[in-house]
């Protein structure tokens, strides 16, 4: 039996841009699955890079876990499935390559890509090899954390996650639904006034006396100030 996808998590989708001529004009000139990921792996990975020019090397690929796995899906040599898919890219020139001391260096083919290789070949321009791309992990979305935090999700939460994924920065929510677990308070409840003091006392006002706590939260404050 095959593995199969399970669906896109609700919430706030964590995206990728991808250009619009991807579609119209590359896509149309991909024949190859390994160029394919290759490609789409470009895209995710140069995301998680800075500076002014962006760019990959070889081990940036055969370093990230999930490449691997969709190029072993291909065939069982991983190495020879990326070289295919970097040589395909670059014959339809959506990669560009410039070479440096024996290190290839790989470019979107955007107008700054096409800047650095000329740079590069002008000896204007020397990439940073130790500048290696660190792919994050994606954040789950607040339907995620909720059940792997507080529990089941009800059809009259939804509406409030939503708005809650909206008002409030991502680390507030992940620590605030952290706090009401750690107190033994698992309830929407606790975790969205946890999140409405830190919105109108600021963070810094909040002393987290995770130990020692005898009223169960946080010092200075009672369950009530939460749960009311």
């Amino acid at each position: 039996m095959t593995d199969s996808f399970k669906g896109f998590s609700p919430g706030k989708p964590n995206t990728v841009a991808v250009h619009t001529q991807f579609f119209s004009e590359v896509l149309p000139l991909v024949d190859d699955l390994a160029e394919m990921k290759v490609l789409l792996f470009c895209y995710r990975a140069l995301l998680q890079k800075s500076g002014t020019y962006r760019y990959l090397v070889r081990d940036d690929f055969l370093e990230d876990e999930s490449l691997r796995q969709g190029l072993a899906v291909i065939e069982e040599d991983i190495e020879a499935a990326l070289q295919r898919g970097l040589q395909r890219a670059l014959e339809h020139r959506v990669l560009l390559a410039a070479e440096v001391e024996g290190q290839i260096f790989y470019f979107m083919n955007t107008v700054k890509g096409q800047a650095a290789v000329r740079q590069i070949a002008a000896g204007q321009f020397i990439p940073d090899t130790g500048n290696r791309v660190e792919i994050l992990p994606e954040r789950p979305t607040i339907f995620r954390l909720y059940e792997e935090n507080i529990g089941q999700i009800t059809p009259m939460l939804v509406d409030d996650l939503k708005d809650a994924e909206d008002e409030f920065p991502y680390e507030w929510l992940e620590d605030a639904m952290k706090i009401a677990v750690e107190q033994n308070k698992r309830s929407w409840k606790y975790v969205r006034a946890v999140l409405e003091r830190w919105q109108k006392e600021g963070r810094n006002h909040e002393t987290l006396e995770r130990s020692g706590s005898t009223n169960g939260g946080f010092a200075g404050h009672r369950w009530s100030d939460y749960a009311e």
